[in-house]
C-alpha cells in the first residue's frame, strides 16, 4: 500500500510524463486493462448479491457459511480491499452456484 507522500509523488510523476504520447499511451492502456478484471468481479459479485437476497440470506448467514465476519462479507460485496477468485468460488459456493469459465471476461457465469 502506497503512502500519501508515495501517491502525492507518483501523480506528480505521471501528470508530468502525460505531454509524451508514447507514454499516454501506454498509461491509459494500463488503465483500461486493470479495469477490465474488476469490472467481471463486479459482474459477478452483483449476481452473487441478487442470489443471496433471492434466498432472503443476510450478510451473517453468507458469513457463518464462509467462516468469516459479517464486516468481511460487506467488504466483499463493496468491492473493498480486494477479494480473491477463491473467496469468489466460496461465496458461490456457499449460494449453491458454481462459478463458469468462459473465454470473455466481460460476461462472466454463475450457475
Amino acid at each position: 500500500m502506497r503512502t500519501n507522500t508515495e501517491s502525492s509523488f507518483i501523480d506528480e510523476l505521471i501528470q508530468e510524463n502525460m505531454a509524451d504520447t508514447e507514454f499516454k499511451a501506454a498509461y491509459e492502456a494500463e488503465v483500461a486493462a486493470e479495469q477490465e478484471p474488476r469490472q467481471a468481479t463486479q459482474q459477478i459479485i452483483h449476481a452473487l448479491v441478487s442470489r443471496r437476497k433471492q434466498l432472503r440470506w443476510t450478510q451473517r448467514d453468507v458469513a457463518a457459511k464462509l467462516q468469516v465476519s459479517q464486516a468481511r462479507v460487506a467488504q466483499i460485496e463493496k468491492l473493498k480491499d480486494g477479494v480473491s477468485a477463491q473467496m469468489l468460488v466460496r461465496y458461490s459456493r456457499a449460494l449453491g452456484l458454481s462459478l463458469v469459465p468462459t473465454d470473455d471476461l466481460h460476461s462472466p457465469s454463475l450457475r
